[in-house]
């Protein structure tokens, strides 16, 4: 694993108050696709995001999980935080294919409320925002 930029412990404060504000919200899930923010709460540093990739942020799990493509997921778990089994990589095969998309599916019989914090490294402006900027 590479050095990470702050202590572990770090990261996991910035969690507990994500929790926290999803709690208020009644939150049990967030899924962050804005890679600065991914960077902020796992430490994931890759150039990757000319495909998609998530952070998955579970209201009860003590970890997040970074979704994004298998290469790239080879480099997460360098350089995130996590255990390894929370950086998993989609298949190659659903690179740039039109008839199969990585982030498509749900858990059967999934009922979680979810948000998400999106964003690009083109556009600054959030998909969807939460009701009240969080801050750290």
């Amino acid at each position: 694993m590479i050095p990470l930029p702050f202590a572990k412990a770090e990261y996991q404060q910035r969690l507990a108050r994500l929790r926290q504000r999803m709690s208020e919200l009644g939150m049990d899930l967030l899924i962050v696709t804005d890679v600065a923010n991914q960077h902020y709460l796992t430490a994931y540093d890759g150039w990757s995001f000319y495909t998609p990739q998530v952070v998955i942020v579970p209201i009860e799990d003590e970890q997040p999980y970074w979704i994004g493509r298998a290469m790239d997921a080879l480099g997460g778990r360098l350089t995130a935080w996590m255990d390894k089994d929370h950086v998993l990589g989609w298949p190659e095969d659903h690179v740039q294919t039109p008839d199969r998309h990585p982030m498509t599916g749900s858990p059967s019989g999934s009922r979680a409320r979810a948000g998400a914090r999106g964003g690009s490294a083109s556009s600054s402006r959030p998909t969807t925002t939460l009701p009240r900027p969080m801050r750290g």
